[in-house]
């Protein structure tokens, strides 16, 4: 039994700690340590696709498998679902703020182009001089204005072709810079409300656009990748930071999200083992299974199950360096040919499919590494001089507002 006066005292800390466990994981102008390991199964979900496909252009995988490895593409528009949500809330958020678009621009600026730009001379530029000339990227190397220019996509699109080859995955981000650069507008001049309605109306025309570019062309690569296609995810990321900051997270909210989370799983996984006949399909099915997931998060306890998947530190630490694990893993894999490929390794190991297995475990640990460098050598410096420039402006407006 407890004394009274240690009553007194442990009882309202138990009622906060359950308080606490009871609040919703999103929360207005709040980081969401959650996020993190949303990002982190993104990264996680597109290095197996990246790293297991070269098992199936080798003939190792096959089946079942491969189905499961094609899939994980889609950790792609799990990238994009997020970022929608995440861009819409900043933009949200400083509406009320001095120098909204310089302030924005330029927080996205410190925080995408340097890796981005740096690695484009690495790869396009310093690699090819210490290899003795031999260029690893030729493709690329030829189209590289395009690169430059975040007009990755719109290359591939108009030609009908992948013609960047290693380098080829700049089109994501491509798609994600055309994004940046319009929605700000968008949020500044509508309401909150207005902002959710136009979201899902821009996200409609997305997917009917598609449709109608399909049933006119035949033209498999500007569908997958050209922005107009493939900004649905992006939108419905936005139309989710909108209604949350509508006040309505209902409990029917998160019935529609379970729902959606449900119907679209199951349907993406008929389509994808029966084939993708319908050139849309897939990929609406899949931005909204991911956006139906990243709904039923946000609404979710912090004491539930759900934030404890999310919240577990593998996932975060995966998150914390997905950005430069996604830029860098494609161009490693002829990079490390020589020393690590799926011949090599069968020939040591002695079978194919544990040559594969252990392809992918290695090409992500390289991944993982080089990403750490990363973040330690140029995205943590840049980010700390973000924070500094955000601190000097905060302090300026102070002074003269």
């Amino acid at each position: 039994m407890l004394c009274r006066s240690c009553r007194r005292i442990l009882i309202p800390l138990e009622d906060n700690v359950t308080a606490t466990q009871q609040i919703g994981i999103w929360q207005p102008s709040s980081r969401i340590p959650a996020l993190d390991g949303v990002r982190g199964l993104a990264i996680l979900s597109v290095t197996f696709y990246r790293f297991g496909n070269e098992t199936i252009h080798e003939g190792i995988t096959t089946g079942l498998m491969a189905k499961m490895i094609e899939a994980a593409e889609s950790g792609v528009d799990l990238f994009f679902v997020l970022s929608g949500f995440l861009i819409t809330g900043v933009l949200l958020d400083a509406k009320t703020k001095p120098n909204f678009f310089k302030s924005f621009f330029l927080r996205r600026s410190l925080r995408i182009f340097p890796l981005y730009f740096v690695s484009l001379a690495i790869f396009l530029f310093i690699v090819p001089l210490a290899m003795g000339g031999k260029h690893p990227f030729p493709d690329a190397y030829a189209n590289q204005a395009y690169l430059w220019t975040y007009l990755t996509n719109i290359k591939m699109s108009v030609s009908n072709s992948w013609c960047f080859g290693y380098l080829g995955h700049f089109w994501s981000l491509a798609v994600e810079e055309h994004f940046y650069l319009a929605w700000p507008l968008v949020v500044f001049l509508l309401p909150v409300k207005q902002v959710f309605k136009f979201s899902i109306l821009l996200a409609i025309l997305s997917v009917l656009s598609r449709l109608v570019f399909s049933l006119c062309y035949d033209n498999g690569v500007a569908l997958l990748s050209f922005t107009a296609f493939r900004c649905e995810g992006l939108l419905f990321g936005a139309a989710i930071a909108a209604r949350l900051r509508l006040g309505e997270t209902s409990p029917s909210i998160r019935w529609g999200a379970l729902f959606g989370l449900a119907s679209c799983g199951f349907f993406s996984l008929v389509i994808a083992m029966k084939g993708n006949r319908l050139p849309i399909s897939l990929h609406t099915l899949i931005s909204l299974f991911c956006a139906s997931l990243l709904l039923l998060l946000l609404t979710a306890k912090r004491d539930s199950w759900l934030a404890f998947a999310f919240e577990l530190p593998f996932l975060r630490v995966l998150g914390k360096y997905s950005y430069a694990m996604y830029v860098f893993q494609s161009p490693i894999i002829p990079l490390a040919a020589n020393w690590i490929s799926l011949s090599i390794l069968t020939k040591y190991i002695g079978n194919a499919q544990g040559a594969s297995a252990s392809y992918v475990v290695i090409m992500f640990s390289i991944t993982l590494v080089l990403a750490i460098i990363s973040w330690f050598a140029l995205e943590r410096p840049i980010l700390r001089l973000r924070s500094k420039a955000g601190a000097a402006q905060n302090a300026e407006n102070l002074t003269t507002g």
